[in-house]
């Protein structure tokens, strides 16, 4: 099995390569235990397993100190292995990644400003469509507003019709003509009502 390729390179290299040891096999068991008691052989395995045990330590320490220098770590730091160690846990581990939120589904409510737009833009359309005897549906002006707006024609039409329930949109078709409430909207663009 092939392992994964190496992605350090120049004086980094090591950091991408284990760390070989030899097992201890059959064969040097048999050697070590040749000719000798019981307590001399476990003594003998005991050393050969400390001496692998720092060979390992001494090779990872050198790597430390490589991974320190690889982050761009002052290794007199105060605190340079806490700082490893979370820059380690960044690259390495999902639970300190970031990700963004998917903003898919249902979007945030309209405000009743932007309720107020959509039904005096509406309102409009259908305006001059009668002003010039032509057949229209609000649902079909809607449709074509529905690119200018970034929205689906059947969205803006829930809205519309939400926009004529709206207490804003009543008192601003009560009290002002086309000319005033267009000329309120370009004054109150992005304003937002307080919730109650």
């Amino acid at each position: 099995m092939e392992g994964k390729k190496n992605k350090f390179i120049g004086k980094y290299k090591s950091l991408g390569d284990p760390i070989y040891i030899s097992p201890l096999s059959s064969k040097t068991i048999s050697v070590l235990t040749f000719k000798k008691d019981k307590d001399e052989i476990t003594k003998d395995i005991k050393l050969r397993e400390e001496e692998r045990e720092n060979f390992v330590a001494t090779e990872r320490l050198k790597k430390l100190s490589l991974l320190l220098d690889y982050y761009g770590i002052d290794k007199n730091k105060e605190n340079a292995w806490f700082e490893l160690t979370y820059k380690l846990s960044v690259d390495y581990f999902l639970g300190f990644q970031l990700k963004e939120l998917n903003n898919s589904g249902r979007k945030e409510e309209w405000n009743d400003f932007k309720l107020l737009k959509l039904y005096f833009e509406v309102n409009k359309k259908i305006a001059e469509k009668k002003s010039k005897d032509l057949s229209y549906s609000q649902r079909s002006i809607c449709n074509s507003l529905s690119q200018e707006w970034g929205s689906s024609g059947a969205t803006l039409n829930n809205r519309y019709i939400k926009a004529k329930k709206s207490q804003l949109v009543k008192w601003a078709s009560q009290i002002m003509n086309d000319d005033q409430l267009e000329q309120f909207l370009k004054l109150t663009k992005g304003a937002k009502i307080p919730k109650q």
